[in-house]
């Protein structure tokens, strides 16, 4: 009907084309406030974040997985399990969310991007294990450790096979 209308009104087209795409750039509101929202904030300590909890979710499986046989199975099951888990749990809330208000799901979004994005926290970490490093060894991997979650010790060399891993440097 529009297209039928505009031989009539020729900027009609115009205008339905405008707002068609200003519709589609509302959709990077949200990826734009959480990369403002992690630019200002960072990650402020002692708040929740879904990344630690995902890791928790790893530890618990690999606790209760890594053992016997078809490790490596078991380990892969594991992973694509956690990874649709978390993408149907997000897809649900998101959904419902827009269901409540188009807007709320949005907020939400930017909430996402947010605590999945964590460069400016990043880059604060590790600009502190180089300074750690330049003081000592040990200073540098207990700073490694606030970004990976464990302590890192020593590389060991492991025999898988035939293969054959090449020891970390000593430092």
């Amino acid at each position: 009907m529009f297209f039928f209308l505009s031989k009539f009104v020729p900027s009609m087209t115009f205008n339905m084309y405008w707002l068609h795409h200003s519709i589609n750039l509302l959709k990077i509101v949200p990826f734009l406030g959480g990369w403002l929202s992690d630019r200002l904030l960072g990650d402020p300590e002692g708040w929740p974040h879904p990344i630690v909890w995902f890791g928790k979710a790893i530890s618990a499986g690999e606790k209760a997985l890594n053992k016997g046989s078809e490790r490596v199975l078991k380990g892969g099951i594991l992973a694509v399990v956690l990874i649709l888990g978390v993408y149907l749990i997000c897809e649900w809330i998101l959904s419902w969310a827009w269901i409540i208000h188009p807007q709320f799901s949005g907020l939400l979004t930017a909430v996402g991007v947010f605590y999945c994005l964590s460069g400016k926290t990043l880059i604060k970490e590790v600009k502190a294990v180089f300074e750690a490093v330049d003081r000592s060894t040990e200073e540098g991997r207990r700073q490694v450790a606030r970004i990976v979650g464990r302590i890192p010790r020593t590389c060991r060399r492991k025999r898988y096979g035939r293969r054959r891993w090449r020891p970390c440097p000593r430092t």
